[in-house]
């Protein structure tokens, strides 16, 4: 006999779209191509090989453009889920320590997406600005490490997550 576990209840949701971003990338984009065609065309004459230099890049770029100009911030009963794309971190209920609303400057996080900073912090980063800065407790190294993503309703974000966790 099995038994059906309940379903994990979205409690929080929201996503924040970067512009500067997704112009970055297409520009990028641009230059690349530009480079790929200049280049192939001078090391090999021929169409077919800058045809495929030039798809390779731009698929290459588009995938990763795609991925970091959306963050999308899920709070469920049990979980809390950082997604950029197909890029995600988990986070179970009990491991999450604090909270704190905060501020992000690019120049501190290293720029947009997913980075570690000089502080030993990861910044999960689609804009500038209003934050949340989580510590979670991680059993395997037996430390605390601070995680800080882009929110534009950091207080609100942090007030659910200590509602969530602590009932």
């Amino acid at each position: 006999m099995t038994s059906q576990a309940s379903p994990d209840i979205v409690v929080y949701r929201e996503s924040t779209v970067s512009r500067a971003s997704f112009w970055i990338t297409v520009t990028v984009v641009g230059l690349l191509m530009i480079g790929v065609v200049l280049w192939g065309g001078f090391r090999t004459p021929g169409e077919r090989t800058i045809f495929w230099a030039c798809t390779l890049t731009a698929s290459a770029a588009l995938f990763v453009g795609l991925c970091f100009t959306q963050l999308v911030v899920t709070v469920t009963q049990t979980r809390l889920v950082l997604a950029f794309g197909v890029i995600r971190k988990t986070f179970a209920r009990p491991s999450i320590i604090s909270t704190e609303p905060t501020f992000i400057r690019l120049s501190d996080s290293g720029g947009y997406g997913v980075r570690r900073g000089r502080d030993r912090v990861w910044y999960w980063v689609s804009a500038g600005g209003p934050a949340l800065k989580i510590e979670v407790a991680d059993s395997k190294k037996d430390r605390v490490q601070a995680y800080v993503f882009t929110s534009s309703h950091p207080e609100r974000l942090g007030n659910i997550l200590d509602v969530a966790w602590r009932s």
